[in-house]
């Protein structure tokens, strides 16, 4: 296991649960009293109105390993969606259990901290910055879980609410002023 800030006592009362990819983990607002953590895979949050979705950030088991719903304190509905990017495993620890051990080992509430200020960043980089800033944007967090980002065009326009045209041509158009290099369906920054 690569998360480091579990120990045996949390690990053994939690439940682990597998989901296939593309499965629909968090509906927007339900309630979930508990925490997760991304043993394996990648988890997808979004937000998504009128049929229209915005990517937020991805989970995985590397980076960003700690999917928690601002819900510790209150009683309040989810904001946003979770969904399997690909078959994931995720260890779901009571929030009771969750704040035992974040009072155990601080590190835990810094990460805590970390994932809630770096959804709150996307949310406005998003709505406030161009589509091309917002998709070099979205290539850079991609790249940080790869070297090379895979892409496909309809998840990234769903992804950042746009259409598949606007994406492919400001892909072409990065190409072009050398910020980015695509190679078959890989894309990497420069």
């Amino acid at each position: 296991m690569k998360n480091n800030i579990l120990n045996q006592s949390i690990i053994d009362k939690g439940v682990i649960k597998e989901y296939k990819k593309n499965e629909t983990i968090i509906s927007k607002g339900a309630y979930k009293y508990s925490t997760g953590f991304v043993l394996e895979g990648t988890i997808k949050a979004y937000i998504e109105e009128k049929k229209a979705s915005l990517f937020l950030y991805d989970f995985d088991e590397n980076k960003n390993n700690v999917i928690h719903f601002m819900n510790l304190f209150q009683n309040k509905r989810i904001p946003f969606y979770l969904r399997a990017r690909t078959e994931s495993t995720i260890l779901w620890v009571s929030n009771e259990e969750f704040l035992k051990n974040v009072e155990m080992k601080p590190k835990v509430r810094d990460i805590y901290h970390a994932n809630y200020s770096q959804m709150i960043n996307t949310i406005s980089n998003y709505s406030f910055k161009s589509l091309e800033k917002s998709v070099c944007k979205y290539l850079k967090a991609k790249s940080l879980l790869n070297v090379g980002v895979k892409v496909i065009i309809a998840e990234m326009a769903l992804d950042l609410n746009a259409s598949p045209v606007s994406i492919s041509r400001i892909l072409n158009s990065l190409e072009k002023e050398k910020k980015i290099i695509k190679e078959k369906s890989i894309i990497r920054l420069n």
